[in-house]
């Protein structure tokens, strides 16, 4: 959409030139400038259905003859069509959804040509009939799980699969206050376990929000999710059932919107040679959109950070209008690609939109402390204080990315005796099962480094150690000692990395602990 500055690329150099240009001054004393062209009344937002009637209409103060003004419409900064302040059609959703706007002219020397405002045509795929737009729907909380798969173990890596997972998180917390619980790199196990920890989380008229990037195939009609440790036959008992979770969250819950967000192939599995109906039931206030069409591939990116269905989601997640309506935005902009094609299914019949004001319900409080806790870090900073010798002090930063990835960066605050001195993390020291993170690949000791599943790097007591090295030169001192380093081990307690070991639930668990520092 162009704002003012900014032009569309189909205007001639001229027009582009006096697009915003001020009228041309007459010459002579007494003589004032030619009016400009004024709009009275814009063009207006409209929310339809497939088969509806929609016009669009253009107001417009002057000075000049109708006949002297052209009107160019413009749909998604593309010409649509000229010579008439009324723009009129039959609805297709493929063809007339979208942004507009009308660029008006006058065949008059000396007169601006005038942008109007956009508006959004907003087209559902069901009858006008059962579209309801209250104004005062809400959400009583709103959660969502997320799990990006990209490391697999017998099967092709997708390397893109973290920059969507880290990017849709930060939309879904930062922009719609979403309590997120993002995971990378799980195993069957774990995944079922991240379900779990997700119902424990949802509550009644809550909106949830459930996205999975990685491989996955069909089998009997549903829709299987394959851990990173997924075996090379993808037989589903190795997998998880998407259509059981989901509906299981449905059933337990009661959220007034369940929106499952699936970034994966649809492929039948070798053995699945008929197609047949689940025998699952599609439960009300449900929304699911796939990355693709049924038994077909599902494509990352090509030059981009992001995958295809992704980059399509970060640019209309935040729309304030009907979920459903912002998924035919994400449904076009994945057909451009040329790869694939989105598919819907949904059984909404309100006008539930991800932007809506959160009403906090019954167990608001309860659910936000345990979301907290879950991502809880030390309330203060780590300092370390290192032997005699060098007297030198380092702090050590906790971040999160992820609910099991951190950032940990360190800094010298205090040299101590030493004259030049630099602390890191020995990444050669972490467990081999974590996925490391850093800046500089070439530094051994790098002073910043992401974790990934950090549920795997932990000693026997549930905590995550962390090598810290601090790198030194002395003066004054024998060549001997003058030099060196001094590694230190710290173990670092996070109330996340207990969790894979624990077997109470959340709120049981969480209740013994009083206090935490959210990551924001």
């Amino acid at each position: 959409m162009y704002g003012p500055g900014s032009l569309p690329a189909q205007l001639h150099d001229q027009e582009r030139s006096n697009f915003y240009a001020e009228p041309l001054s007459l010459q002579g004393a007494g003589q004032q400038n030619p009016p400009c062209v004024a709009i009275l009344i814009q063009p207006q937002h409209q929310d339809l259905a497939t088969g509806d009637s929609f016009l669009l209409f253009c107001s417009v103060k002057n000075f000049v003859k109708p006949e002297d003004l052209i009107f160019n419409w413009y749909r998604n900064n593309t010409f649509v069509e000229s010579n008439s302040k009324f723009m009129r059609a039959d609805v297709n959703p493929r063809e007339h959804q979208g942004d507009y706007y009308c660029v008006i002219k006058s065949r008059i020397a000396g007169y601006s040509p005038v942008r109007s405002s956009t508006c959004v045509v907003n087209i559902a795929q069901i009858s006008s009939a059962n579209i309801e737009r209250p104004q005062n729907f809400f959400a009583t909380d709103k959660v969502a799980l997320l799990i990006g798969n990209g490391d697999y173990r017998y099967h092709r890596r997708l390397p893109e699969a973290l920059n969507d997972l880290e990017k849709l998180t930060d939309i879904l917390q930062n922009e719609l206050n979403f309590k997120t619980l993002s995971f990378a790199n799980l195993s069957c196990p774990e995944m079922h376990k991240a379900f779990i920890w997700f119902s424990e989380l949802a509550s009644e008229g809550c909106y949830c929000v459930f996205y999975f990037g990685g491989h996955g195939f069909q089998k009997d009609g549903k829709t299987y999710l394959m851990p990173v440790d997924a075996t090379e036959s993808n037989y589903h008992k190795d997998c998880l059932e998407a259509d059981w979770e989901l509906e299981n969250i449905q059933r337990r819950c009661s959220p007034s919107l369940t929106l499952a967000l699936l970034d994966t192939c649809r492929r039948r599995q070798k053995m699945d040679y008929v197609l047949r109906r689940p025998d699952t039931s599609f439960l009300s206030n449900m929304v699911i959109a796939y990355a693709t069409t049924e038994s077909r591939e599902a494509y990352e990116g090509t030059g981009s950070n992001y995958g295809i269905f992704v980059g399509a989601l970060q640019n209309h997640l935040t729309k304030p209008v009907r979920v459903t309506h912002m998924l035919d935005y994400v449904q076009e902009d994945v057909k451009e690609s040329g790869c694939q094609i989105s598919e819907v299914r949904q059984t909404l019949t309100e006008y539930r939109c991800l932007t809506d004001e959160i009403k906090p319900g019954t167990h608001f409080d309860r659910n936000h402390f345990i979301w907290m806790f879950m991502h809880g870090k030390p309330s203060m900073p780590i300092k370390l204080q290192y032997p005699s010798k060098t007297d030198a002090m380092v702090r050590l930063t906790v971040d999160y990315i992820l609910t099991n990835a951190v950032r940990l960066s360190l800094k010298v605050l205090n040299k101590g005796k030493c004259q030049q001195c630099r602390a890191g993390i020995d990444i050669r020291r972490l467990n081999k099962r974590a996925h490391v993170v850093c800046r500089d690949q070439h530094d051994i000791y790098p002073e910043c480094v992401d974790i990934y599943h950090s549920q795997h790097v932990l000693m026997k007591d549930g905590r995550l150690p962390v090598p810290v090295v601090l790198v030194y030169v002395i003066p004054d001192v024998p060549p001997d000692d003058a030099c060196g380093n001094h590694v230190h081990r710290y173990p670092l307690s996070l109330p996340f990395t207990h969790l894979w070991q624990e077997k109470r639930s959340l709120a049981e668990y969480s209740a013994s602990f009083s206090f935490l520092i959210p990551f924001m």
